[in-house]
């Protein structure tokens, strides 16, 4: 479940960047505003590394709670598993 909120909250910082391209706002306006209307490659780039880095944070942390507070699996036995 938490993986499952990671995938949503990440899709829709995605989905709002593209929304912003068409007019919605956001950093996708000023992707567009700044750095393809006004030739301003550094504010292109400054916009994906903001949202690299946060999907990146966003992804990393929810992951680690999932491993943390994520119900264990019982271990299956396999034909070729052995006991130590």
């Amino acid at each position: 479940m938490i993986l499952g909120v990671a995938t949503t909250l990440t899709s829709t910082i995605n989905f709002s960047a593209m929304v912003g391209t068409v007019g919605g706002g956001g950093l996708g306006q000023v992707t567009i505003s700044y750095g393809h209307e006004r030739y301003s490659p550094i504010h292109m780039v400054a916009v994906i590394i903001i949202l690299f880095v946060f999907v990146q944070l966003i992804q990393t942390a929810l992951t680690f709670i999932a491993k943390r507070y994520g119900r264990e699996r019982p271990k299956h036995r396999t034909l070729f598993s052995r006991e130590v």
